[in-house]
Parts: structure tokens; C-alpha cells; sequence
């Protein structure tokens, strides 16, 4: 049943991303599990542009395979370079049906520290 509930949480994020005015928009999606961090570009029309994640070959030693503030404080920031040198610099932000809290909000945070608008 949780799994169900989190299905839904996840569709009710993608709807409401797709449906606003956000169309024109490159969407960052994050997915997080218990040892690590993911997030992925996804173009408007919905191809996968670019991913990266907390076991990346460039995440410090410190970082890989880990799960926490720090990094996802990294995980932001190497997304926010990224974006930039794509010339990305409006994107929409899809909390995949998480709580928008912790290590989503640090995320978010770091990818607008380094002047994304979201």
C-alpha cells in the first residue's frame, strides 16, 4: 500500500509540473534512497538530458555512496555547474512525491546558491 501512495504523490507532482505553465521548462527530478542521491534533467518534451548522482565518478571520496546533508549539498551544487554550462538557466523543480524538507530542500537550495531560477 505505501509503495501505491507514493506512486500517486509522484504522478500528482509530475501533473502539476506539466500542467501549470511550466511547458517550456527543463525539469530536475530527484529520487533518493537509502545510500544514495539521484537527479536527472529531463528536456520539456521529456528525454532524459543529463543525471547525475552521490556515485558519480567526480563525487569526493567523502560523498559517494552516501545519503546525507552534505551530499546532497554537493549534489546541488555540481548540478547547478552543470546547468549552467548547458546555458539551462530557468528549470522546474519535481520532489518526486517527497516531503520538501532535509536533503529535497538542500538540494533545491544549492541549485539556486549557484543562480538557477526555479
Amino acid at each position: 500500500m505505501q509503495n501505491n501512495l507514493l506512486d500517486r504523490k509522484r504522478a500528482r507532482d509530475s501533473y502539476s509540473i506539466r500542467s501549470k505553465n511550466c511547458s517550456n521548462l527543463h525539469i530536475v527530478s530527484v529520487f533518493r534512497s537509502n545510500k544514495s542521491l539521484y537527479a536527472y534533467v529531463q528536456e520539456p518534451k521529456g528525454k532524459c538530458l543529463m543525471s547525475i548522482s552521490t556515485l558519480s565518478k567526480t563525487a569526493p571520496e567523502n560523498i559517494k555512496g552516501h545519503s546525507n546533508i552534505e551530499s546532497a549539498t554537493w549534489l546541488g551544487n555540481a548540478l547547478g555547474d552543470k546547468l549552467k554550462e548547458l546555458n539551462i538557466l530557468r528549470i522546474a523543480f519535481n520532489k518526486s512525491g517527497y516531503k520538501f524538507h532535509g536533503k529535497i530542500k538542500t538540494i533545491l537550495e544549492s541549485i539556486k546558491s549557484r543562480g538557477i531560477q526555479c
